[in-house]
């Protein structure tokens, strides 16, 4: 109870002093409040009568609480008790909370009523945002797969996933399939709202692959993709677009005469291996031995992923970036942006295709691979200029304007920026004085080299090219590996219908330097170190999130997964920027590994039939603060008070807008933490754990 005002009189014009007291409405589910009592108008009362009232009606409050925490302490205590030769023990569920946090941000990009939307067109029954969610916050707090995760949906406070069947589970992954350019298309106009459309001026651009556990192929099973003759189509259209393919192969109704295609036409359509998806190729993760799939990612200029696409594992990543710029252009209607990738896609073709896009491009260049010309110009060092003269350590940089990228018709002038850095020095050389001594320790076991690639074995002395026996390492291709070593490069050319085809020295000033020559300016500054952005979510994805192995077969199941995968990152990334900006910063391996332990054990009451609900931790991870010390050395440190163990739990929900679940709470309580409502514990505590509570207290 507490007091309040509320308006009266003709017109409203006077305020009256009410006691008022809230109640849960269990017939409409809903929160109401009564009056109580009634004091009068303020303005009649008294000087400092209405705060006395008030705080009476806090203290009584406060006395209250106290006496019902007190109650509770020692309700729970007598329920925890093990009664003296009576055998019997009492066991409380663990509650796993965390989903209400990222719960909060599921609500806030307003997917529940999207995903209410789009299943009016299904003839799904099933909650499927209750469905979805919960297998994208499964994949937060414990990624496993679909089975896996259908058998341990009671391990959760609250009954997120809604359902108790599983075939609704693969059904979700086939709508997700279904309705991905939709659902993304969604989630970017909120997070425009939320962060701005200037996001995406400036967003990164990879491929990796993910693996399965599994020994064929889909081509070695013969399981054709079920989409591949829509996917065919797709991609004869953007070649038609690109005036690649004859448009005369189209009908007057539109429809692709596919007999009508030239061989030349089918070959550049089949280079995109659209016929089967799982398939064996380069593995980043170098598991040759399995069928991989490969998964391109675009992401913005603040970290957060925007779209992704699917192809086959066998695919050219120089292939996979035309249809995947063009249709992330066109879906989202960019205008003009810089895309940021890797030297992994650095064609001349590609570059290309970007400035036709009105895309510019700042790609990584491999200077390894330099002409004699420019090699020399990479190491003038006098013609370099400090990226920040007040620190050193930031390096040094050179513009080289109308630089051609490839030869022929396929030439692209633009801007090429040198760079050195002494960090990147010291990191190259530590990788070479790692290769030597591998290569030292395979000489010692008499090691042959066979047709090996690897970084190791171009540093290899042999008294012949290949298959032979390892002699010692090549004193020359050293010393030129160590000449190179702190030395990057990236290509450069600006968005828009001009970008950089005159490549004018005031241009390259521009794009590198400011007006004095002193510092490099966005989007230059710092850009090469950005490229891990995109790295870092793939290693998220994959460690944190469950990308890989892939327990679904199907291309249907496959996307969706994927997807889950994609909103899994989306959210996790969004709590790491709250974090930061409450000055709570925390790594994503904290934030999953907080989440994972915000737990409540549900300790039954028989004499009351409820339940009173108790925080836990497993602290699995408090060992990460001080790996190395002993106990001995923990206890002086915790003494010192140098040793700080955090609860990054409670940290996770204030960033998210809920509260930290108190000592000893009630069902009421611990849902307003958790900023939802849980109506009776049915609501609250999984079916199956109140039936073996209530079996286990006869």
């Amino acid at each position: 109870m507490y007091i309040t005002t509320q308006k009266g009189g003709k017109g409203g014009q006077f305020r009256y002093v009410v006691l008022v007291e809230k109640f849960w409405d269990p017939q409409k589910r809903v929160a109401r409040s009564k009056v109580v009592e009634r004091f009068g108008r303020l303005d009649q009362m008294k000087p400092g009568e209405f705060e006395a009232l008030k705080a009476k009606y806090q203290q009584a409050s406060a006395d209250k609480a106290a006496a019902t925490q007190a109650m509770r302490s020692e309700t729970a205590h007598s329920l925890l008790a093990v009664q003296a030769g009576s055998g019997k023990r009492p066991k409380s569920a663990r509650l796993n909370y965390g989903h209400y946090a990222l719960k909060a941000i599921w609500d806030e990009l307003r997917l529940p009523a999207k995903f209410g939307y789009l299943q009016k067109k299904t003839r799904i029954r099933t909650d499927l945002n209750a469905v979805i969610s919960f297998l994208v916050f499964r994949k937060v707090l414990d990624p496993a797969s679909i089975l896996r995760s259908f058998q341990q949906k009671d391990a959760y406070l609250g009954n997120p996933a809604g359902t108790d069947d599983l075939t609704s589970y693969y059904d979700a992954y086939d709508f997700l399939k279904e309705n991905k350019e939709t659902i993304l298309k969604h989630v970017n106009k909120r997070m425009d709202e939320a962060y701005g459309k200037e996001r995406a001026t400036l967003v990164f651009y990879d491929v990796t692959n993910a693996y399965f556990e599994a020994p064929l192929t889909d081509a070695e099973m013969e399981r054709e993709q079920t989409d591949y003759a829509e996917r065919f189509e797709e991609a004869a259209e953007m070649y038609r677009g690109c005036g690649e393919i004859d448009p005369g192969r189209w009908d007057s109704e539109g429809k692709l005469n596919v007999e009508s295609l030239s061989a030349e036409e089918v070959e550049k359509i089949a280079g995109l291996k659209l016929q089967y998806l799982r398939a064996r190729g380069p593995s980043k993760e170098h598991r040759s031995d399995l069928p991989i799939v490969s998964i391109v990612m675009v992401i913005d200029k603040y970290g957060f992923p925007m779209d992704f696409e699917v192809f086959s594992g066998n695919t050219s990543e120089f292939k996979s970036m035309r249809p995947v710029i063009t249709a992330w252009k066109k879906r989202y209607q960019i205008k003009e942006a810089v895309v940021f990738a890797d030297r992994g896609i650095n064609s001349a073709e590609n570059l290309e295709m970007l400035r036709s896009l009105d895309f510019g491009f700042l790609v990584a260049q491999k200077v390894t691979q330099f002409s004699r010309e420019m090699e020399k110009k990479l190491f003038e060092e006098d013609q370099y200029q400090p990226v920040n003269p007040v620190n050193p350590d930031a390096g040094r940089f050179r513009v080289i304007p109308d630089w051609t990228k490839g030869t022929g018709d396929k030439a692209v002038k633009c801007t090429l920026v040198l760079t050195w850095n002494e960090k990147r020095a010291r990191r190259d050389n530590a990788i070479l004085d790692a290769l030597v001594r591998l290569i030292q320790a395979k000489q010692a076991r008499g090691e042959k080299i066979g047709k090996n690639r690897s970084a190791w074995a171009q540093l290899v002395k042999t008294e012949k090219d290949v298959e032979a026996r390892i002699i010692g390492v090549d004193e020359k291709a050293l010393a030129r590996r160590r000449r190179f070593a702190g030395y990057a490069a990236l290509v450069y050319s600006a968005a828009g219908p001009q970008g950089n085809v005159e490549g004018t020295d005031s241009e390259a000033q521009e794009a590198g330097a400011n007006a004095d020559g002193n510092r490099m300016e966005f989007p230059m500054a710092g850009t090469y170190k950005k490229l891990t952005e995109i790295e870092t979510c793939f290693r998220i994805m994959k460690t944190n999130l469950g990308l890989r192995p892939m327990y679904v077969w199907t291309s249907e199941h496959i996307r969706g997964h994927i997807l889950v995968i994609f909103l899994a990152l989306l959210l996790v990334r969004i709590v790491q920027d709250r974090l930061e900006k409450a000055k709570a910063g925390l790594s994503i391996d904290e934030i999953c590994e907080g989440l994972r332990d915000c737990e409540v054990a549900a300790v039954y009451n028989p004499a009351a039939d409820s339940y009173l609900y108790l925080p836990t931790a497993r602290r699995e991870t408090n060992r990460k603060a001080a790996p190395w010390d002993s106990n001995q050395r923990l206890r002086a440190r915790h003494e010192t008070g140098e040793l700080e163990i955090k609860d990054n739990g409670d940290t996770i929900m204030q960033a998210c807008g809920l509260s930290p679940v108190p000592a000893l709470c009630s069902r009421a309580e611990l849902a307003r933490c958790l900023g939802t409502r849980f109506p009776t514990d049915a609501d609250a505590v999984p079916e199956i754990i109140r039936l073996q509570d209530q079996k286990a207290s006869l």
